[in-house]
């Protein structure tokens, strides 16, 4: 395994700290305090920071300690408060975390840059896309016990230094590591970082057992098969591994199902994935949804709508978005429907005037790429009762016209 040195002197370079670091560390803080007085005596501040780094005297912390619930688990989140320090995790993440990412398979996701969600989202679809319709699918789905509290400090700190040589680079990671006992803080800019990191040995034995299709994304992993058989022999298997190499548990409600199991679908990162590439939303996603519709509507305000954008990034993952949102809003977006409930056999057209979320639409579906809409010159057509007119933007609709032999008319324009 390749090992990296020289990284630490790159870190303290006080020249890429400001212009890339601080940078980065301010996004989405400028109105904090801490960032304006941090940023009023910029160099001075940058030169101390980076002493204190080759000194050795930096410490991070203390940290701030919030507890919230969410749907029924308590969760207690740490947070370092100092904008210097948030300053010095982003120098970390800049030097020696890039090579820590290098060692995670492509199908990890969570806290790499290009690898979130939506990336998770596409990656789970075409897996599930690749399975024949009469050929059985079956899922192992499992995840770690309190992953960033249980992570092991001695076995963090091994995988480091089988990756990284530089003693001071080894140093800082440590003492960041150290800042929080036991495991990792929850909210700490670094800490899924250095859970991914752990967890990462785990992916290549999954690979090494021939399992193509396999996706983890932080704590949460999920094995797709069509043979039970061998997911239960892997789901006996897993729990072992964990123990005596990571020192991990796993939850006791790792279990293997076929896809079709009632409800239906896949229940994996906020999502419900379903046979043929569908890709649904999870109902309580669904009813905050509606709920955060309802409160704008009624108090139309900055506070109300900062959720939307949010929820915009949620939705463009699911094959239905434009109808859930037609269910939602009407065709103003200016109330609530009376009475409207969301229906997903419901007709609606592919675009939902108005500037509330401007650029929204479907996700799922071969011809309903991102971005298509985008690029199209064409007009929007309406709903129409051909089944070979919907889901289509305006240009495909009008090679349909055109191979039957008759084009649309104004009316048929939206």
């Amino acid at each position: 395994m390749k090992r990296y040195g020289n990284l630490f002197k790159e870190l303290v370079d006080e020249t890429k700290m400001k212009e890339l670091d601080v940078k980065k560390a301010r996004k989405g803080k400028t109105k904090r305090q801490s960032v304006k007085d941090f940023e009023e005596h910029l160099d001075e501040n940058v030169h101390t920071l980076c002493e204190e780094l080759r000194n050795h005297t930096w410490r991070p912390g203390p940290y701030r300690v919030k507890v919230i619930h969410e749907r029924g688990k308590e969760r207690v989140i740490h947070w370092d408060p100092q904008f210097r320090n948030n300053v010095v995790q982003h120098a970390f993440m800049r030097t020696v975390g890039v090579h820590l990412v290098r060692s995670h398979i492509r199908d990890t996701f969570a806290g790499f840059r290009g690898r979130g969600t939506r990336k998770a989202v596409l990656t789970l679809r075409r897996f599930i896309m690749e399975y024949g319709d009469d050929e059985p699918i079956y899922a192992l789905k499992g995840d770690v016990r309190k992953c960033y509290p249980s992570v092991k400090h001695y076995k963090l700190k091994g995988r480091l230094r089988r990756k990284v040589k530089d003693p001071e680079a080894l140093w800082l990671a440590d003492t960041i590591i150290d800042s929080h006992s036991p495991g990792l803080p929850i909210g700490n800019y670094l800490s899924q970082l250095f859970a991914n990191f752990t967890i990462a040995p785990f992916d290549q034995y999954v690979k090494s057992l021939r399992f193509r299709h396999y996706v983890r994304y932080c704590d949460d992993f999920l094995v797709l098969s069509s043979d039970k058989e061998e997911l239960v022999e892997l789901a006996r298997l897993i729990p072992e591994y964990f123990r005596v190499h990571l020192d991990l548990e796993i939850k006791p409600n790792i279990q293997v199902f076929p896809i079709e199991r009632p409800p239906g679908g896949i229940d994996f990162i906020g999502y419900i994935f379903m046979r043929g590439g569908i890709v649904r939303l999870r109902k309580r996603t669904e009813r905050r949804f509606r709920k955060a519709v309802l409160e704008y509507l009624k108090d139309p305000c900055d506070k109300t709508r900062s959720a939307f954008p949010g929820y915009k990034g949620t939705l463009r993952n699911i094959s239905d978005s434009t109808r859930l949102w037609k269910a939602v809003f009407d065709q103003t977006n200016t109330q609530l429907k009376e009475g409207g409930q969301y229906d997903r056999n419901q007709q609606s057209p592919r675009r939902v005037p108005g500037p509330l979320l401007p650029g929204d639409g479907d996700a799922g579906g071969a011809r309903n790429r991102p971005g298509r809409e985008k690029h199209c010159p064409f007009p929007r057509l309406r709903a129409s009762g051909n089944p070979d007119l919907r889901g289509r933007c305006g240009r495909d609709r009008l090679q349909v016209f055109r191979r039957s032999g008759a084009l649309p008319g104004a009316a048929a324009y939206a």
